[in-house]
């Protein structure tokens, strides 16, 4: 399979991210991160595993920018590109966690799924850590791919906005409206899916 052929895939990893990430908070059970009734449901389930898809789609179309990182890019871009691709393996794990463990502590360990357990009381510092290098790497590669003209600026714009959203708590853990949430997820994701465009844009135009 050609190099370009590799890319073009690569864009469509990219964009199936895209779609993916602002599904999680669309279809995640509303108002609620915690409790072994909601850890155990269905709805749980769907969420979280869009959750996954949306990191395990990303670390592959993220490989559509090597290429440029290696030929092109400039030490900030280099940074944010690394960043971002640390911050996405860590959100696929907590992906994997999240849509297939959680409901097995849900069933088995439910004091450990609730607002006062373990893991939000207070929140695991693995918890910040996926949360702030998956949000702040995507905030940075978006600033840099928008300098270097790689990447639209309304893309930019919904990447950047999406990536400080979800970098926020939801609610009950933070004072803000859960609103917020989903709003995030879904400027992330048409930030996502622009980078998928430009990506294939770019391999395109080279072939």
């Amino acid at each position: 399979m050609s190099t370009t052929k590799i890319n073009s895939l690569c864009g469509l990893a990219l964009m199936l991210a895209g779609v993916s990430v602002a599904l999680w908070p669309l279809t995640h059970p509303w108002g609620s991160v915690a409790g072994a009734d909601i850890g155990r449901s269905g709805q749980w389930m769907v969420a979280h595993t869009f959750h996954f898809l949306a990191a395990l789609f990303g670390l592959l179309g993220l490989l559509g920018l090597v290429e440029r990182e290696v030929k092109t890019a400039r030490a900030f871009e280099r940074v944010a590109f690394l960043l971002a691709f640390v911050g996405t393996i860590l959100f696929a794990g907590s992906g994997v966690f999240t849509a297939f463990l959680w409901p097995v502590l849900a069933r088995n360990a439910p004091a450990l799924t609730e607002l006062q357990g373990p893991f939000f009381s207070p929140p695991h510092p693995l918890i910040l850590v996926t949360t702030i290098s998956y949000s702040l790497g995507y905030i940075l590669l978006g600033i840099a791919l928008v300098r270097a003209h790689a990447l639209a600026q309304w893309g930019a714009i919904a990447l950047v906005l999406g990536a400080f959203l979800l970098m926020i708590p939801p609610a009950p853990l933070s004072p803000l409206p859960w609103i917020v949430f989903p709003a995030g997820g879904v400027l992330f994701g048409i930030g996502i899916t622009a980078l998928g465009l430009a990506v294939q844009s770019a391999f395109r135009a080279a072939a």
